[in-house]
This record gives structure tokens, sequence and C-alpha cells, in this order.
């Protein structure tokens, strides 16, 4: 029997609040070390702040992940999250029950 994996929208503030901590997540899936995934986690946040902003578009991570990693790999990184969106709102919407509450990452279900 195969587990059935859960995802939420990306956390830039559209579809579920921004959240540093997802959005670090979620640059560490696309294949970003850590350390490197908070930096532009942090930089986004402060980035909504300046601006009074409540949401953020990948336009926008594009550049602030650029002033981190450079212009490559931030539009490298940025593909691979368009990508991973892209997979979680097609895996949700193949789901039987719509109602279902979906979370990024999946949780695991050992015992426990």
């Amino acid at each position: 029997m195969s587990e059935r994996r859960y995802s939420i929208p990306l956390p830039f503030g559209d579809d579920v609040p921004f959240s540093k901590g997802l959005l670090a997540r979620a640059l560490v899936v696309t294949g970003l070390d850590p350390e490197r995934a908070y930096l532009i986690a942090r930089r986004a946040d402060s980035d909504l702040a300046e601006r009074g902003a409540v949401s953020l578009d990948l336009d926008r991570l594009s550049e602030l992940a650029a002033t981190v990693i450079g212009d490559e790999e931030a539009a490298r990184t940025v593909r691979r999250l368009r990508r991973l969106d892209a997979l979680q709102r097609g895996a949700a919407n193949d789901g039987d029950d719509k109602n279902e509450l979906h979370r990024f990452p999946p949780r695991s279900h050992g015992s426990g």
C-alpha cells in the first residue's frame, strides 16, 4: 500500500501565511544547503517587513535570492520551486477528498 503524500502551497503569503521556516524548508528541497536557505528566508522576511507587504511572489524571491546566492543559482532555485509548487498542486488536485487538510512537509506515520 502506498503512503499518501500531503502538501501545502508554498508559504508566500497568498494561499497560506508567509513562513520563514517553511520557505527555508522548501528551499532546502530544491537542493540548497540549510544555511543559505535560511539566509534567503530571513532576507525575504525582512523585505516583507520593509515594504509593509504580506505576500511575496517568486520573481521577488528570485531577486532576493540573487543577493545571497547569485543570479544563476537563484534562477535555478526558483525554477525548482515552480516545479515543486506545480507537483504539489497537482498531487493535491488528484486526491479523493478535496476537503482534506494538506501539510508540508509530509508527516511520518510511524508507530510511536
